[in-house]
């Protein structure tokens, strides 16, 4: 189903946004949207001016428009492009004036609570024919048509790209002629291109980008038809490659199939097969995996070095980008090194208790609050494993929760290994003696350790206490979430309908010896 839009604009966009459903203001207008569905976006676009006041009178009516709609919708996020300008060119070289109103303007909208400002400059600033004179003076059109398909992909997405939607986990790279030019068994370590002059130079930039990729939480895997030993001496040998062997969490180099690589990482990561993207420069293992593994993203590779970084680019903020980076996203490699350090050590216990008790779990109940609630609005958006109702909630609608007096818990976990995090979510809403479970979630690098179990009983022993007799929940079941089917019931729920239980609470219920639970 496609997203529905109310666009506060100054010019035409009906060409841009042709298809999308999209409802427009007046130029210029400030009338307030209707329908509560509907997200709200602000593009206004500096005017084909030559003159300073015009731009100038413009960007401070801007910023009152901007503040006036935002103060109209407090539980909703304004998505506002910035200003940027494409056009003023002062006669007199010293005159900075209409920089600084703009970079003062797009200042001032970053302080506005609800505004998620769009950075227009990515698209335009290397554009030098999107405007046309001719549609301008007779439809009032800045952006022209003939970018105006590649504008309304871009602006969608960056609309798009919030918290509320999910974006993929784990960028899978192949090596020879990916990472570096040249075949590692043919050319040796000391061939291979990765930087210095071109194409070298391209395969630098392009590892640069991966590593800024991977700062934001994704995870690194290789999958690549190599010796392993020759893959490991190249990484230590050569200086000028920017990625690191440890920089990737999981190494699938082998001569098997890079179909059965991935799948390899993806079990080893806990992860779906839809949460990958995969890059590899042969044409047929593009296809192979295509064909094989159809939840998989695989892109096409463009022809030259030269096009890598430009090329991925977009590929990347489509599937990887974000509207902010949590503590969570910064410490992801580590937490996921850590789960497969659990998991590598339960193979040495015969008994799961022993093992359990070996990991020494900390769990904490945590309040949602300004600090963590982008970690709160990311998890509930992106989990659906151990996800019992899969609903999603971005930051705008959690206030709204706590404000309509719904409970919210997050639950942070640590082990032996190091720390989670928030990994654990739920929400109940409160009628007087009874509460509905709204949400029951869990990260997947927190399965396999029966904590789950130690979540729900510390939601419910938190309800009783605060005078909550009669719980409702519901199991909504999806392609995903097939794991916890069977959770409430196994639990001591009674069925009381199509995927429907209640639970009576009639005393606190024990916790597990083998956990150490506080609350924050």
């Amino acid at each position: 189903m496609k997203n529905k839009y109310y666009i506060y604009r100054n010019s035409t966009l009906e060409h841009i946004f042709k298809g999308e459903d999209c409802v427009f203001s007046s130029y210029g207008g400030v009338e307030k949207c209707d329908e509560s569905d509907r997200e709200i976006v602000v593009l206004y676009l500096l005017p084909y001016s030559y003159f300073e006041n015009n731009i100038v009178a413009f960007a401070k009516e801007f910023l009152e428009k901007t503040t006036y709609i935002a103060n109209s919708y407090p539980d909703k996020t304004i998505h506002t492009f910035s200003l940027f300008n494409y056009f003023y060119k002062p006669l007199v070289a010293s005159n900075a004036a209409v920089e600084k109103i703009i970079q003062t303007t797009n200042e001032e909208l970053l302080k506005l609570p609800n505004v998620q400002l769009i950075d227009i400059s990515s698209f335009f600033a290397n554009r030098a024919e999107f405007f046309d004179e001719k549609y301008y003076y007779l439809y009032n059109t800045i952006v022209g048509p003939k970018i105006a398909g590649a504008f309304r992909e871009w602006a969608i997405n960056q609309i798009t790209n919030n918290p509320t939607t999910a974006r993929k986990k784990c960028l899978i790279l192949d090596l020879d002629n990916t990472l570096w030019g040249g075949i590692l068994g043919e050319d040796g370590v000391a061939g291979l291109k990765i930087s210095g002059s071109y194409p070298g130079n391209a395969y630098h930039d392009f590892q640069t980008l991966i590593k800024e990729v991977a700062e934001t939480g994704i995870i690194l895997c290789t999958c690549s038809k190599n010796n392993e030993s020759d893959v490991a001496e190249c990484f230590k040998t050569r200086d000028d490659m920017v990625l690191k062997y440890d920089d990737f969490v999981i190494h699938s180099i082998n001569w098997n199939s890079k179909v059965d690589g991935i799948k390899n990482i993806v079990k080893q990561l806990n992860i779906g097969l839809d949460s990958v993207v995969f890059i590899d420069d042969n044409p047929r293992e593009r296809e192979l995996v295509k064909t094989s593994l159809p939840e998989v993203i695989v892109p096409d590779f463009p022809q030259e070095p030269y096009e890598l970084t430009s090329h991925f680019s977009p590929i990347f903020l489509k599937h990887f980008g974000c509207k902010q980076i949590t503590d969570e996203d910064k410490n992801k490699k580590t937490q996921y090194e850590h789960m497969l350090k659990s998991n590598s050590l339960r193979q040495s216990f015969a008994d799961e208790n022993d093992f359990i008790r070996e990991l020494k779990i900390n769990l904490a109940i945590v309040k949602m609050n300004e600090t963590n609630i982008a970690r709160f609005s990311q998890l509930i958006n992106k989990s659906n494993q151990f996800n019992l109702t899969t609903k999603r909630y971005s930051e705008d609608d959690l206030k709204k929760l706590e404000r309509d007096g719904c409970r919210i818990y997050g639950l942070k976990i640590s082990d032996k290994f190091g720390d989670l995090g928030i990994s654990g979510i739920a929400i109940a809403r409160i009628n007087e003696d009874s509460a509905d479970i709204d949400t029951l979630l869990m990260s997947c690098r927190a399965l396999g350790r029966k904590i789950e179990n130690e979540f729900l009983k510390a939601v419910l022993n938190d309800l009783q206490k605060n005078g909550v007799k009669h719980i409702n929940s519901s199991y909504i079941p999806t392609k995903k979430n097939a794991l916890v089917k069977d959770f409430y019931k196994q639990f001591g729920f009674k069925l009381t309908g199509n995927n429907c239980y209640s639970y009576e609470i009639t005393e606190p219920i024990a916790m597990d010896d083998k956990y150490h639970m506080e609350e924050e």
